[in-house]
């Protein structure tokens, strides 16, 4: 990072020595943060400072190091053409008071989906449960509500039926219809309960799975169906998907309530989706106009 340039050009820029003292502060955090998670200058990304920001306790220190990182990448832009600014796609409030979600790496997301063991048919659901949370972001009441004809294998998305009785429509990876195809497939009396719908849990065993997961794994973190959620969208947004793209996602009526994770520019829905989600390998499924319903 140019720091010592940045300072100099806040003191030329007339900038309160108190100003400058609290950037100097933030930006040494923000280095080490930086040095800690072996990131460097070009990989540094909304989620990153997100995630840097949220080491933060008060919603001052929190609005101060965003206003410093800013300032700092717009200097970038202006004195040394930087192309790439990722503070300034992030747009949170920290006025209300509100804290940033939590949500898991890459990597332990991975961890917790491939954890169930497969060959009975309890782990082939609880890893299908799993990918169903992370492939769409879906609410744990949406999930226990989904049934069998919201699953549409040709087109390669399902139905969801969310708040205040939205129905929206989410593309799925390959791998995660085929894990919904083989648990419907290997159930011994291929039953759903008399009720048509996929699963038949509450939404208490769902958080009791997870955290089951969890521990099994070593996640020391506490997580939730909607720290799953909150993965999904970050992750999205990580790999270059717009905001009001992964908003019609979750199946938010207000971008406020979206703008938690970042601001991006506008993308077409699918198109987004199958060039950022990590489980997606552009499955052939995910038709043109598949979610155009």
């Amino acid at each position: 990072m140019q720091t010592n340039e940045f300072i100099a050009y806040l003191e030329m820029s007339g900038k309160s020595p108190l100003t400058i003292k609290a950037y100097k502060h933030d930006l040494r955090l923000f280095t080490e943060f930086m040095r800690q998670k072996k990131v460097t200058d070009d990989t540094v990304t909304p989620a990153f400072i997100i995630n840097f920001l949220g080491k933060s306790i008060g919603s001052s220190s929190k609005a101060r190091q965003l206003a410093c990182l800013k300032s700092y990448y717009k200097f970038m832009e202006k004195i040394y053409e930087v192309e790439k600014n990722p503070a300034r796609l992030i747009d949170i409030n920290f006025n209300k008071n509100r804290a940033l979600p939590s949500f898991l790496s890459q990597d332990e997301v991975m961890l917790l989906i491939n954890a169930p063991d497969t060959s009975s048919l309890e782990g082939l659901r609880n890893k299908m449960i799993f990918e169903l949370l992370y492939s769409g972001g879906l609410r744990v009441s949406e999930l226990i509500n989904l049934k069998l004809t919201d699953i549409d294998f040709n087109e390669g998305q399902v139905k969801v039926l969310g708040k205040g009785n939205k129905e929206r429509y989410i593309p799925m990876p390959e791998r995660t219809l085929d894990l919904i195809q083989a648990y419907i497939s290997r159930k011994s009396d291929g039953s759903n309960g008399g009720n048509g719908r996929l699963i038949n849990l509450t939404v208490v065993r769902i958080f009791q799975l997870i955290k089951e997961y969890a521990q099994k794994i070593g996640l020391t973190k506490h997580i939730s169906p909607h720290t799953i959620r909150h993965t999904f969208a970050t992750h999205l947004l990580d790999n270059g998907a717009d905001l009001r793209v992964v908003q019609e996602l979750l199946g938010h009526a207000n971008i406020s309530t979206t703008q938690i994770y970042t601001h991006l520019t506008t993308e077409r829905l699918k198109s987004a989706y199958n060039n950022a989600h990590p489980l997606s390998d552009y499955s052939p499924r995910l038709k043109a106009g598949a979610l155009e319903n």
